[in-house]
């Protein structure tokens, strides 16, 4: 297995945005994006719709937000906050206080079994130099 940070995708707007956690995004070349979601996922279908989103990979004392928008297998669902979320950045939902989070435009879709795989362009990025990203291992999170 990888260790992986833990990432959140989210698209749309304050009134009508969708989410996820996802296990797998990677940044490749300069100012590009690999992300893989379920495909029949209403994040996808957002994204694939309106074509920009956002990625944002936690911070060590994020597990929470992680669990907001977590997958298939939480035992329940937890309520979004969404005092959690700045609308106001790039237009696109991102975490607020995040390790880092990305403004992404979407280049090509690609299906591959039940997962739709994203390559999408980098528009724009930001960093927080005193948080730690949370860490994703064998479907935990952990502080590194």
């Amino acid at each position: 297995m990888f260790l992986n940070g833990v990432t959140i995708v989210l698209c749309g707007e304050e009134q009508d945005f969708e989410g996820a956690t996802i296990a797998w995004a990677t940044k490749i070349e300069k100012d590009h994006a690999l992300v893989s979601l379920p495909s029949e996922a209403p994040i996808t279908m957002a994204i694939l719709s309106k074509k920009v989103f956002s990625i944002s990979v936690l911070a060590h004392n994020q597990s929470n937000i992680a669990r907001q928008y977590g997958g298939s297998k939480q035992a329940k669902s937890l309520l979004r906050n969404i005092h959690d979320l700045d609308f106001d950045l790039w237009g696109v939902p991102v975490v607020k206080n995040c390790h880092t989070h990305l403004l992404c435009e979407t280049v090509q879709d690609i299906l591959v079994n039940e997962q739709i795989i994203l390559i999408a362009k980098i528009t724009d990025l930001g960093f927080s130099q005193n948080a730690p990203p949370l860490v994703y291992d064998h479907t935990a999170y952990f502080d590194p």
